[in-house]
C-alpha cells in the first residue's frame, strides 16, 4: 500500500515538474500491480468531494507502466488515451487521477 501511495505521488509530481524521466522504472510495474489489486470498481466515479478515482482509461499504444498507472486512476496521461466506456483502442490498463 505504501509503495502505491508514494510512487503514485512521485509520478504525479514528476509529471507536473517535467521530471518524468527521473523516476525509477523498476518501481512502475510493482506500483501498477499493487494499484490494480487495491482499486475496486465501487471506488470509481464516486460523487463525493475528494473522490480520487475516475473511470479507467485506455493507455496510448506503447505506453509505459507509469502511463498505465495514470490510466488506471482515470487520468489521461497522454493525448491518445481513451475512455474505457465504449471507445475502441489499446487494451485497458491503469492510471492515476491528476
Amino acid at each position: 500500500m505504501y509503495l502505491v501511495e508514494l510512487s503514485t505521488h512521485a509520478w504525479d509530481l514528476a509529471r507536473a515538474t517535467g521530471q518524468i524521466e527521473e523516476l525509477d522504472p523498476s518501481l512502475a510495474l510493482p506500483t501498477l500491480e499493487g494499484a490494480r489489486a487495491m482499486i475496486k470498481p465501487h471506488f470509481r466515479n464516486m460523487v463525493e468531494p475528494g473522490a480520487p478515482f475516475g473511470a479507467e482509461v485506455y493507455p496510448a499504444r506503447g505506453a509505459d507502466d507509469w502511463e498505465r498507472l495514470a490510466c488506471l486512476y482515470g487520468t489521461r496521461s497522454t493525448e491518445n488515451a481513451r475512455s474505457l466506456s465504449g471507445q475502441r483502442g489499446a487494451e485497458p490498463s491503469i492510471v492515476m487521477a491528476s
